[in-house]
């Protein structure tokens, strides 16, 4: 069985997690503040206040340990971000093209900075309003 095969071959293999455990705690311990910061500009609609926070995900750093191991090379699922980004691009855009109404929902970091998939969207073409 294909999967039972990749669990055992999972086990055996070395994950080089050490980044995200230092992130995981680095957030535990320090950023906090800064989360509830943005819990606050988040409930209060400031989005110019939620551009200025950064926005450190541990959970890139964790997925990377696994993604890009030689195990997530053979079982392809590497640049597994880059490939979910392509295709949520590609769903947005036949949403937009072919429906009255369009609603997507995604974590706020994937909406906000240079490379955010808004970006991306206003690249091709798409208008960007943002709430007042």
């Amino acid at each position: 069985m294909h999967l039972l095969y990749e669990s055992k071959k999972f086990k055996k293999s070395e994950i080089s997690d050490l980044e995200c455990f230092t992130e995981t705690m680095d957030t535990l311990e320090g950023d906090l503040s800064v989360l509830k910061v943005r819990a606050d500009a988040w409930a209060r609609g400031d989005i110019n206040r939620l551009k200025e926070l950064s926005f450190k995900r541990p959970d890139k750093s964790c997925a990377s340990a696994i993604l890009d191991s030689q195990l997530g090379k053979d079982v392809g699922i590497e640049n597994l971000d880059e490939k979910l980004q392509n295709l949520w691009l590609e769903k947005a855009k036949q949403a937009l093209e072919t429906n009255k109404s369009t609603f997507a929902t995604l974590s706020i970091d994937y909406l906000l900075g240079k490379d955010s998939y808004l970006k991306l969207l206003e690249a091709e073409g798409c208008t960007i309003k943002e709430p007042n």
